[in-house]
Protein backbone atom coordinates (compact mmCIF):
# COMPACT_ATOMS: atom_id res chain seq x y z
CA UNK A 1 0.00 0.00 0.00
CA UNK A 2 1.40 3.40 -0.99
CA UNK A 3 1.28 6.44 1.30
CA UNK A 4 -1.60 7.95 -0.68
CA UNK A 5 -3.62 4.74 -0.24
CA UNK A 6 -3.21 4.70 3.52
CA UNK A 7 -6.01 6.30 5.61
CA UNK A 8 -5.28 9.88 6.59
CA UNK A 9 -4.65 10.42 10.31
CA UNK A 10 -5.38 13.91 11.63
CA UNK A 11 -3.22 14.74 14.64
CA UNK A 12 -4.63 17.48 16.85
CA UNK A 13 -2.07 19.59 18.70
CA UNK A 14 -3.49 22.36 20.84
CA UNK A 15 -1.04 24.93 22.11
CA UNK A 16 -1.07 27.67 24.70
CA UNK A 17 2.44 28.90 25.49
CA UNK A 18 4.10 25.56 24.86
CA UNK A 19 7.44 26.66 23.44
CA UNK A 20 9.66 24.76 25.89
CA UNK A 21 9.06 21.24 24.58
CA UNK A 22 7.29 21.99 21.29
CA UNK A 23 10.12 21.02 18.93
CA UNK A 24 10.40 17.55 20.45
CA UNK A 25 6.66 17.01 20.06
CA UNK A 26 6.62 18.13 16.41
CA UNK A 27 9.69 16.12 15.49
CA UNK A 28 8.23 12.97 17.01
CA UNK A 29 5.33 13.35 14.58
CA UNK A 30 7.59 14.00 11.61
CA UNK A 31 9.59 10.86 12.50
CA UNK A 32 6.55 8.58 12.21
CA UNK A 33 7.03 5.50 10.03
CA UNK A 34 3.36 5.88 9.07
CA UNK A 35 3.49 8.95 6.87
CA UNK A 36 -0.04 9.75 5.74
CA UNK A 37 -0.90 12.24 8.45
CA UNK A 38 -1.68 15.91 8.92
CA UNK A 39 -0.80 17.91 12.02
CA UNK A 40 -3.47 20.44 12.97
CA UNK A 41 -1.81 23.03 15.21
CA UNK A 42 -4.37 25.14 17.05
CA UNK A 43 -2.72 28.16 18.66
CA UNK A 44 -5.00 29.13 21.54
CA UNK A 45 -3.62 32.70 21.54
CA UNK A 46 -0.13 31.92 22.84
CA UNK A 47 2.08 34.85 23.82
CA UNK A 48 5.44 33.03 23.62
CA UNK A 49 7.44 31.76 20.61
CA UNK A 50 5.20 28.74 19.91
CA UNK A 51 3.92 30.09 16.59
CA UNK A 52 7.41 30.92 15.33
CA UNK A 53 8.69 27.48 16.29
CA UNK A 54 5.86 25.70 14.49
CA UNK A 55 6.17 27.85 11.36
CA UNK A 56 9.90 27.14 11.16
CA UNK A 57 9.13 23.64 9.82
CA UNK A 58 8.65 23.32 6.07
CA UNK A 59 6.20 20.46 5.58
CA UNK A 60 2.80 20.74 3.89
CA UNK A 61 1.37 18.26 6.39
CA UNK A 62 1.84 20.84 9.17
CA UNK A 63 -1.18 23.15 9.27
CA UNK A 64 -1.31 26.24 11.47
CA UNK A 65 -4.45 27.92 12.87
CA UNK A 66 -4.76 30.85 15.26
CA UNK A 67 -7.77 30.92 17.61
CA UNK A 68 -9.98 34.02 17.27
CA UNK A 69 -10.40 33.87 21.06
CA UNK A 70 -8.89 31.90 23.93
CA UNK A 71 -11.16 29.00 24.94
CA UNK A 72 -11.32 26.06 27.31
CA UNK A 73 -9.05 23.18 26.36
CA UNK A 74 -11.58 20.75 24.90
CA UNK A 75 -13.51 23.44 23.10
CA UNK A 76 -10.18 24.31 21.48
CA UNK A 77 -9.68 20.65 20.55
CA UNK A 78 -13.08 20.70 18.83
CA UNK A 79 -12.02 23.75 16.81
CA UNK A 80 -8.87 21.88 15.78
CA UNK A 81 -10.95 18.83 14.84
CA UNK A 82 -13.17 21.02 12.64
CA UNK A 83 -10.08 21.90 10.59
CA UNK A 84 -9.06 18.26 10.12
CA UNK A 85 -9.70 16.00 7.12
CA UNK A 86 -8.71 12.52 8.30
CA UNK A 87 -11.00 9.60 9.01
CA UNK A 88 -8.81 8.85 12.01
CA UNK A 89 -8.01 11.28 14.83
CA UNK A 90 -4.98 11.27 17.14
CA UNK A 91 -3.90 13.68 19.85
CA UNK A 92 -0.57 15.06 21.02
CA UNK A 93 0.04 17.85 23.51
CA UNK A 94 3.00 20.17 23.07
CA UNK A 95 4.93 18.80 26.05
CA UNK A 96 4.59 15.10 25.13
CA UNK A 97 6.03 13.00 22.31
CA UNK A 98 5.57 9.72 20.42
CA UNK A 99 7.64 6.70 19.51
CA UNK A 100 8.38 6.60 15.76
CA UNK A 101 6.25 3.49 15.15
CA UNK A 102 3.18 4.63 17.11
CA UNK A 103 0.80 5.38 14.25
CA UNK A 104 1.99 2.42 12.18
CA UNK A 105 1.26 -0.09 14.93
CA UNK A 106 -2.13 1.42 15.73
CA UNK A 107 -3.28 1.79 12.14
CA UNK A 108 -2.38 -1.86 11.52
CA UNK A 109 -4.96 -2.78 14.17
CA UNK A 110 -7.66 -0.78 12.40
CA UNK A 111 -6.86 -2.45 9.07
CA UNK A 112 -7.07 -5.90 10.68
CA UNK A 113 -10.36 -5.30 12.52
CA UNK A 114 -12.86 -2.79 11.15
CA UNK A 115 -15.02 -3.16 14.28
CA UNK A 116 -12.44 -1.39 16.42
CA UNK A 117 -13.43 2.20 17.26
CA UNK A 118 -10.36 3.19 19.27
CA UNK A 119 -6.79 1.96 19.75
CA UNK A 120 -4.76 3.11 22.72
CA UNK A 121 -1.44 1.99 24.20
CA UNK A 122 0.77 1.92 27.24
CA UNK A 123 3.10 4.91 27.63
CA UNK A 124 6.14 6.22 29.44
CA UNK A 125 5.78 8.61 32.37
CA UNK A 126 8.67 11.06 32.32
CA UNK A 127 9.20 13.09 35.50
CA UNK A 128 11.22 16.17 34.61
CA UNK A 129 11.71 17.10 38.26
CA UNK A 130 13.03 13.72 39.44
CA UNK A 131 14.66 12.99 36.06
CA UNK A 132 12.99 9.58 35.77
CA UNK A 133 11.27 7.87 32.83
CA UNK A 134 9.22 4.75 33.62
CA UNK A 135 6.63 2.58 31.89
CA UNK A 136 3.28 3.67 33.29
CA UNK A 137 1.62 0.23 33.48
CA UNK A 138 3.47 -2.99 34.19
CA UNK A 139 0.41 -5.22 33.90
CA UNK A 140 -1.56 -6.14 30.78
CA UNK A 141 -4.05 -3.46 29.70
CA UNK A 142 -7.69 -4.31 28.83
CA UNK A 143 -9.23 -4.64 25.37
CA UNK A 144 -12.70 -5.27 23.96
CA UNK A 145 -15.62 -4.03 26.04
CA UNK A 146 -13.70 -2.08 28.66
CA UNK A 147 -16.14 0.59 29.88
CA UNK A 148 -16.73 -1.04 33.29
CA UNK A 149 -12.97 -1.30 33.82
CA UNK A 150 -12.43 2.37 32.89
CA UNK A 151 -15.15 3.51 35.28
CA UNK A 152 -13.40 1.68 38.11
CA UNK A 153 -9.91 2.90 37.19
CA UNK A 154 -9.23 5.17 34.24
CA UNK A 155 -6.07 4.14 32.41
CA UNK A 156 -6.38 5.52 28.84
CA UNK A 157 -4.11 8.49 28.11
CA UNK A 158 -5.25 10.90 25.41
CA UNK A 159 -1.79 11.07 23.82
CA UNK A 160 -2.02 7.33 23.07
CA UNK A 161 -5.50 7.34 21.49
CA UNK A 162 -6.34 6.95 17.83
CA UNK A 163 -10.08 7.12 17.10
CA UNK A 164 -11.97 6.01 14.01
CA UNK A 165 -14.14 8.98 13.12
CA UNK A 166 -16.88 6.85 11.57
CA UNK A 167 -18.13 6.00 15.06
CA UNK A 168 -19.27 9.59 15.52
CA UNK A 169 -22.38 11.13 13.97
CA UNK A 170 -21.59 13.44 11.05
CA UNK A 171 -22.04 16.69 12.98
CA UNK A 172 -21.21 15.33 16.44
CA UNK A 173 -18.39 17.09 18.27
CA UNK A 174 -15.53 14.96 19.53
CA UNK A 175 -15.49 16.58 22.97
CA UNK A 176 -17.92 18.18 25.38
CA UNK A 177 -16.91 21.87 25.00
CA UNK A 178 -17.81 22.60 28.63
CA UNK A 179 -14.88 20.48 29.81
CA UNK A 180 -11.37 21.63 30.53
CA UNK A 181 -9.88 18.72 32.48
CA UNK A 182 -11.76 15.48 31.85
CA UNK A 183 -12.52 15.58 28.13
CA UNK A 184 -10.29 12.57 27.42
CA UNK A 185 -12.08 10.55 30.14
CA UNK A 186 -15.47 11.57 28.74
CA UNK A 187 -14.69 10.56 25.17
CA UNK A 188 -13.04 7.27 26.16
CA UNK A 189 -16.03 6.23 28.28
CA UNK A 190 -18.57 7.17 25.60
CA UNK A 191 -16.66 5.31 22.88
CA UNK A 192 -16.02 2.20 24.96
CA UNK A 193 -19.64 2.08 26.17
CA UNK A 194 -20.78 1.31 22.62
CA UNK A 195 -17.78 -0.04 20.73
CA UNK A 196 -14.79 -2.35 20.69
CA UNK A 197 -11.48 -0.96 21.94
CA UNK A 198 -8.02 -2.37 21.14
CA UNK A 199 -4.71 -1.81 22.88
CA UNK A 200 -1.02 -1.95 22.01
CA UNK A 201 0.58 -3.24 25.21
CA UNK A 202 3.97 -1.64 24.66
CA UNK A 203 4.52 2.08 25.41
CA UNK A 204 4.17 4.14 22.23
CA UNK A 205 4.27 7.64 23.71
CA UNK A 206 5.79 9.65 26.54
CA UNK A 207 3.78 11.79 28.93
CA UNK A 208 5.96 14.49 30.40
CA UNK A 209 5.26 15.65 33.98
CA UNK A 210 6.95 18.90 34.90
CA UNK A 211 4.86 20.30 37.74
CA UNK A 212 3.00 22.79 35.59
CA UNK A 213 0.78 20.40 33.65
CA UNK A 214 -2.81 21.48 33.12
CA UNK A 215 -4.28 18.60 35.12
CA UNK A 216 -2.17 19.47 38.18
CA UNK A 217 -2.86 23.19 38.31
CA UNK A 218 -6.66 22.86 38.11
CA UNK A 219 -7.44 19.92 40.43
CA UNK A 220 -10.48 21.57 42.03
CA UNK A 221 -12.07 22.20 38.64
CA UNK A 222 -11.40 18.58 37.69
CA UNK A 223 -13.37 17.32 40.69
CA UNK A 224 -16.27 19.64 39.86
CA UNK A 225 -16.30 18.42 36.25
CA UNK A 226 -16.26 14.78 37.37
CA UNK A 227 -19.16 15.42 39.75
CA UNK A 228 -21.26 17.08 37.05
CA UNK A 229 -20.37 14.34 34.56
CA UNK A 230 -21.44 11.65 37.05
CA UNK A 231 -24.78 13.34 37.69
CA UNK A 232 -25.49 13.58 33.97
CA UNK A 233 -24.47 9.97 33.31
CA UNK A 234 -27.02 8.71 35.84
CA UNK A 235 -29.54 9.15 33.01
CA UNK A 236 -27.41 7.23 30.48
CA UNK A 237 -28.05 3.49 30.82
CA UNK A 238 -25.14 2.64 28.54
CA UNK A 239 -22.91 3.86 31.37
CA UNK A 240 -25.01 3.86 34.56
CA UNK A 241 -25.86 0.14 34.34
CA UNK A 242 -22.30 -0.91 35.15
CA UNK A 243 -21.13 -1.65 38.70
CA UNK A 244 -18.07 0.42 37.91
CA UNK A 245 -20.28 3.52 37.68
CA UNK A 246 -21.30 3.19 41.34
CA UNK A 247 -17.63 2.84 42.26
CA UNK A 248 -16.89 5.96 40.20
CA UNK A 249 -19.54 7.96 42.10
CA UNK A 250 -18.12 6.81 45.43
CA UNK A 251 -14.63 7.84 44.32
CA UNK A 252 -15.91 11.34 43.52
CA UNK A 253 -17.35 11.67 47.01
CA UNK A 254 -13.99 10.59 48.42
CA UNK A 255 -12.13 13.19 46.32
CA UNK A 256 -14.53 15.90 47.50
CA UNK A 257 -13.98 14.92 51.13
CA UNK A 258 -10.21 14.96 50.69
Amino acid sequence: MTISEEPLVSILMNCYNGEKFLREAIESVMAQTYQNWELIFWNNQSTDQSAEIFKSYDDKRLKYFYAPKHTLLYEAKNFAADKSSGNFIAFLDVDDYWEANKLEKQMNIFSEDTNVAMVYSNYYFKNEIKKTNKIQYKRSLPEGNIVDILLRKYIVALLTMVINRKYFAEKEKLFDPRLHNIGDFDIAIKISAKNKVACIQEPLATYRWHGGNESVSTRERQIKELERWGNEMKLCQEVARYKGFKIFLNDINYLKAM
